[in-house]
This record gives structure tokens, sequence and C-alpha cells, in this order.
């Protein structure tokens, strides 16, 4: 038996010829599999495929050059080529006449640039929201906007906007627009770019709150609102792999409720004005990498429950109120860890010997605390360490020969 598989896309909630299923009877010896997946809004058009007298009648299809098929994006001619080479090789193929008609009016309406050419209007209102509530007119790189022709713009042609592939339903995945000088509040109605999965704004002049909208977006993966001026707390909505919120003017206390985001692998809210404590919570982040919340008025002890987090490589609470001593298990289970920084806090209690678990260890700053007790010569033996701060304590003993 003869096995063909075509992977196609662009193809789905079609509306099959008739004429091509009374015509086409497949023979039993030959299989033909079809992948669809991803394919939204291309129809059959009636007659498209009509039987031919004879084989000769069957050529190759006229296919216009890449250049020619190129509307909008690079994507489009970049499958303009595509459809052109998959038409090539299937009438190369020695597959029987009916299935080659069938593949070549499917392939055919992969290169429909019909499917999707807009945005939704609540896609479009978010982004003119953001435009005017930030003083568009005024950034670095500004968009073209027919006021009068709103719905008629060409939105994903705009700087910073990134829309999803143009053979599918459109729909904006991502909005870049960090250093583009930014300066306003964020309008709740970005809580309807519902497909976004990057919203990057950092470096602008963006003040007021976090717009709690922003948990709707349900398949947001990096949030970036490092270096503004936003106010008010983090809201308990937001849990995105990366959540970068750093130097800010955010206040309140760090939402345990992030701890049921476990897609967390980054949350970095350093250089704020949060107080309260570290959430014991927090330890439920199986994937948590990085953990950046130095320069702060935080409170309290480091959880014990932190050793659970095997994956955690970066912690960095220095410059916070913190006090109480350094969990064993932090030392022995947290193998991973590269940059431990807990400087200027209210620390106490000896650097164990079980810091050799730490065999990664790149910057370690214990300055500025009350930490006692000898230099463990565990330390010395760090491959990669490049930055070693331990002054302004109780140490006492002799420094291992090792670091001389």
């Amino acid at each position: 038996m003869t096995s063909q598989f075509f992977q196609l896309a662009s193809i789905n909630k079609c509306k099959w010829n008739k004429d091509v299923s009374k015509f086409c009877k497949f023979p039993e010896q030959t299989s033909t599999s079809f992948f669809l997946f991803n394919l939204d809004y291309s129809k059959f058009v009636d007659h498209l495929v009509k039987r031919p007298k004879k084989v000769q009648d069957l050529k190759r299809p006229k296919v216009e050059p890449a250049e020619k098929q190129m509307k909008s994006s690079f994507a489009q001619a970049t499958m303009a080529f595509v459809h052109w080479w998959n038409l090539s090789l299937l009438l190369k193929r020695n597959i029987d006449l009916c299935t080659k008609l069938l593949l070549i009016t499917i392939i055919l309406l992969q290169s429909c640039f019909e499917c999707g050419k807009a945005l939704t209007e609540l896609e479009m209102d978010a982004l003119g929201k953001l435009y005017n509530s930030t003083n568009g007119a005024n950034w670095k790189v500004t968009w073209d906007i027919d006021w009068n022709n709103f719905y008629q713009n060409n939105w994903c042609t705009f700087y910073g906007v990134m829309c999803s592939d143009p053979f599918a339903p459109v729909y904006v995945q991502a909005l870049s627009l960090s250093n583009n000088s930014l300066n306003g509040t964020l309008p709740s109605e970005l809580g309807n770019l519902d497909k976004l999965m990057t919203l990057e704004l950092a470096f602008n002049q963006l003040h007021g709150t976090i717009p709690s909208e922003l948990g709707n977006l349900g398949l947001l993966v990096g949030l970036q609102l490092q270096y503004n001026s936003m106010q008010g707390s983090i809201p308990a909505e937001l849990g995105y792999a990366y959540l970068s919120l750093g130097n800010n003017k955010l206040n309140g206390t760090i939402p345990k409720e992030l701890s049921t985001c476990v897609q967390i692998y980054a949350l970095l809210a350093n250089d704020n004005q949060l107080s309260g404590s570290l959430p014991a919570e927090l330890s439920e982040l199986k994937l948590l990498q990085q953990l950046e919340l130095e320069n702060n008025f935080l409170e309290g002890t480091i959880p014990e429950e932190y050793g659970d987090l095997l994956q955690l490589q970066w912690l960095t609470v220095g410059n916070n109120m913190l006090e109480g001593t350094i969990p064993l298990v932090l030392y022995q289970n947290c193998r991973t860890m590269a940059t431990f920084q807990v400087q200027n806090n209210r620390f106490h209690g000896t650097i164990p010997p079980d810091i050799n678990q730490w065999g990664l260890l790149n910057q370690l700053d214990m300055s500025r605390n009350f930490f006692s007790g000898t230099i463990p010569p565990e330390i010395a033996s760090f491959p990669l360490l490049d930055v070693l701060l331990l002054s302004h304590n109780q140490l006492n003993g002799t420094l291992p020969p090792e670091l001389l």
C-alpha cells in the first residue's frame, strides 16, 4: 500500500466541492492522510476543480512569483513560494489523478490572502486608547493613524505591533514599545488584546496604576514595565512566566496569589517601595529561577519553604529590612544558585559549609549584616565565583588561604 502524507496549513471550516467527491474515487491501494491544523476561514469555491478532458490538460498551475504575491508582509511572499514548491513537487509524484486534483485544490486555498485581514474592533480600540493615553504624537517612533478611517488602518504595520500569521485570523501577538517615550497611563482596554503574548513597555515615562484588566490576558507570557514611574500595588491578577516591574514606585505587599501562577520563572520587582514580608507561598513556583526584590522595604525572614525552589538561580533581596538566619535548606537544596545578594539587611548566624552545594555560584554579597563565625574554606572552591563581598559583619578567624 502506498501511503501519502501531506501536512497542510490554513484550511479548516471548508466547503468541499461536490464535483470533486463525485469524480474522485480513490483506489484502495492508496491511502492519503491529511493533517489539518490551525486553519480557519477559507472556503472551497464552487467548480474550482473541474474534471479534465484528458491527463495532458492537468498542467502546472500558473503561480505568480513570490515578489508579486507580496502584499503586506514578508510572510506572504514566503508562503507564495511554498505554495509553488508544494505544487511542483506534487505534480512530479507518482500518485493518481484524483489525488492530485484534490491536493492541488487544497494547496491553492492555502494562498487565500482574504483570510483574516483585519484585527477586531476591540483590539483596534485598545491600540488607539494606548496611543492617546500615552501621548502617542510625541513618541520617538509614532503611529500614522488615519482617525477618519479608524477601523481601516493597517495596524499590524505600525511600529512595535506584531500580529499573527496573515493566513489565519489576525490578532495582536506582541506589543514592543520599550524606550519609545510613552508618557501617560495604561488604559484598561489593553485587557481586550486577549491573544497578546508579549507586552514590552519598559524604559518610558508611564505612571498611574497597573490595570488589573491585564490579568485577562491569558496567553501573555512576558510583561515588561521596568524603569517607569508606575504607582499603586501589584495586581494579584498578574501572573506571567516573565514579570518585570523593577525601578518603579510600586507599593503595598507582594501578592501571595502569584503563587497560583505556576509558570512564573522570573519575578523582578526590585527598586520599588514594596513592604511586608516575603510570601512563603512563592515556594509553590517550582519553575522560579530569578527572584529580584532588592531595594524595597521588606521585613521578616527568608521563608524556609524557599528551599523547595530547586530551579532558583538568582535571589537578590539586598537593601531591605530582613532579619533572621539564612535557612540551611536554601544552601542544601538550591544547587543551581548563581547570584545570592542579601547585603545591607539584619541577617545573623554563620555561613555554613553547606554553601559548597552552590557549585555554580558567580556572585555572593552578604555584606553589611550581622553574620558571625569563620569564613568556610569551601567558598574558595567555586570555579565561577567573580564577586565575593563579606565586609561589615562580625566574622572572625583567618581568611582561607585559597582566597589570597
